[in-house]
């Protein structure tokens, strides 16, 4: 089971992959290591929530992948959903975001095109309105 510290350090290792992925014209692997960033991000917030220091990955109520469900773990719900109401860019975003899935993984090469994953990588790292960023605030 990870902790909190090894969680985020994987969100940010996930996210340098996904760049670096990105930059050799690998892109449906990007995409898809971008997607951790975001999941790795949120449990790490579950566990500052729960006050915890590994991820209760033990209970299989948090053996997930679904960022829908892992925000609402994480406790950001609400917030999440006012901040979509006032902000289409972090709406725009998170609809970008929350597309994302771990089958991806079975997905075909040339799934995901350069212009795909460049917007997936900018949604989850824009400095103001990115999805990893906002979510690091709350970790």
């Amino acid at each position: 089971m990870p902790t909190i510290t090894q969680l985020k350090g994987l969100a940010e290792l996930r996210l340098k992959e996904a760049e670096q992925l990105y930059q050799q014209g690998m892109y449906d692997g990007a995409y898809y290591l971008g997607g951790y960033t975001i999941e790795f991000a949120l449990k790490a917030r579950i566990c500052k929530l729960l006050e915890v220091i590994l991820y209760p990955e033990n209970f299989q109520s948090f053996k997930i992948h679904k960022l829908s469900e892992l925000v609402y773990l994480a406790g950001l719900s609400a917030e999440w959903e006012s901040k979509k109401k006032t902000n289409s860019t972090f709406q725009d975003n998170s609809d970008l975001v929350f597309a994302w899935n771990e089958t991806l993984r079975y997905f075909p090469e040339g799934t995901k095109s350069q212009i795909n994953t460049q917007k997936f990588l900018n949604a989850i790292t824009d400095s103001t309105d990115g999805i990893f960023t906002w979510i690091k605030t709350k970790w």
